[in-house]
Order: structure tokens, then sequence, then C-alpha cells
């Protein structure tokens, strides 16, 4: 990524074999403006002090930690890094208290404002799915939120069923309405969970809210899963407007999406949400 990329300063030239634990002696790294150093690999353990010298005797010598680099370069955490130390120094709830109160107060503000369009098209929208075939309007979905919270979330139908989702039908599996197919396009489908957000269960911003068997599941199967759940779901999020290329709802697709979301949770600021919102 960084060699094919004109965007990065610098180019890799190669890689150094872990097995040669005196390589800074060996090669002549005063060639080299940037060393990288996967120094949770077991067999880096035994460079640290060596690494710790030469970063405080060669000046200008540039030392980067591999998942540094890596979150930098994707924007977003790798798994494989994920421990239980690395928690402990990476996500701070309690320094996080003025950005959550701001953010809080955006919210309502925010939400209040898009009240406004989903007021201008509740009663089209109503009248359009009752038309079609004349079942409830909206749908609740019971999720997880912060804290495993269980929280409601209303929606307007897009899909054939009944109030709860349940199929009605007979083919046995739900279908998008051809209503519902526009309602998802535009987005109008997503409008009445402003309710959740005021009511403080859900934000603007924040990870999406996983249906609450589905979350069951995932936590038992991904490690470190359930840390996304430290702050409360959002509307759209980091991994809504970066991640893609893998299929919905697969267990790769959504490792990758704890990846993004772990990366909002560690850098999430006011101007990470503005970033977010805008690219929504």
């Amino acid at each position: 990524e960084i060699n094919n990329n004109p965007r990065y300063p610098f180019i890799f030239d190669k890689a150094i074999d872990l097995d040669v634990v005196d390589f800074i002696d060996k090669e002549d790294i005063k060639t080299y403006d940037v060393i990288v150093i996967e120094s949770q690999h077991a067999k880096a353990r035994k460079l640290l002090s060596s690494v710790y010298d030469e970063l405080f005797l060669n000046k200008g010598k540039n030392y980067i930690d591999f998942v540094d680099l890596y979150e930098e370069v994707f924007k977003r955490i790798p798994l494989s890094s994920l421990n239980y130390q690395w928690f402990l120094g990476n996500i701070s709830v309690v320094e996080k208290k003025i950005y959550d109160s701001v953010k809080r107060i955006m919210d309502i503000v925010l939400s209040l404002i898009l009240a406004i369009p989903l007021v201008l098209v509740y009663p089209f929208t109503v009248l359009a799915i009752k038309l079609e075939d004349g079942g409830e309007p909206f749908i609740t979905q019971t999720r997880l939120g912060e804290r495993k919270k269980i929280i409601n979330i209303l929606k307007f139908r897009s899909m054939t069923g009944n109030k709860d989702g349940v199929w009605i039908g007979e083919e046995g599996a739900l279908q998008v309405t051809k209503v519902g197919s526009f309602l998802r396009k535009s987005r109008i489908d997503e409008l009445p969970q402003i309710v959740s957000i005021l009511k403080g269960d859900s934000s603007l911003v924040g990870p999406r809210a996983d249906l609450k068997g589905l979350s069951e599941r995932l936590i038992e199967e991904i490690p470190y899963y359930e840390a996304r759940y430290i702050v409360k779901p959002g509307l759209s999020g980091w991994a809504q407007v970066t991640q893609e290329g893998l299929p919905p709802q697969s267990v790769d697709e959504t490792k990758l999406r704890l990846s993004y979301d772990l990366y909002y949770i560690k850098h999430r600021s006011i101007w990470l949400d503005i970033i977010i919102a805008l690219k929504t």
C-alpha cells in the first residue's frame, strides 16, 4: 500500500528477518530514515533495548511501531494486535466525558432539525406502505446499545412482514417491497430512529447497532467484539462510510467492521464525528 501510493512520503526498501536479533549492529541503518518494528512479536522484544538506545542516540532516526503505522495507513485497528493491555492503554472512557456531553447536545439539536423532514414525509410514507400491502407502517427491532443495554429501534417497514418483522407470507423469507426499496435507497426508512436518539439510546454517529440475537452470536464467535458496546450505537459510523469490498454480515465483513469500530472508539472526537457526518 505504501510503496504504490504517492501520498506517503517514504517507501519500504527491505524486510529484516526477526531471527537476526542483532540486525541493528549488522545493517547499515544510517541509510534509512524510517524503521518499522513489529514490537508485539515475541522475537522483537529482544530488540527493544537496542531500539531504545538508537532512538535517543541517532538524531533524526524515526522508529515506528508496525501497529501504529498500520492504523495510520488503513484507518482501522489490526485485530491481530488486540489484547487486554491494548484496551487498557487505548480505550478511555473517563477523559471523554466532556466530548460525550458536547456530542449529546449536538445529537439533540441535529435530531430536532432532522425531525422536520420526518414530519414532512411521514404521511406520504405511511400511505404508500398501506396502499402497497396494507401492513403496519413501522417495525420495531430489538438491538444492543451502550453497555449492551437492550434498546428498541423504530424504522419504516421496508420488507414484507408484520410490525415485529415476522414473516406472514408463504415463500418463507422476508422480501423487500417496492416502496421499501425506495425507502432504503433514500434512507427515509431510517428517519424514525430519531426517536431513539432523542431518548438517548443511540447517537447520530457511532458503531452500528446489531440485532440482539446477532450481537450475542458475534460476541461468542469474534474475540473482543463486545468492546464496540463501550459507546452508544449510531445512525451512521466510521465503518459505514469507510468499509467496502466484503459480503454483508459475513464473518470476515464483521471482523473488518470491528476493526473500524475500534478505530472510531479510540479516536472519537467532535472532529471525527463531523467527518463521518460529511461522508454520510
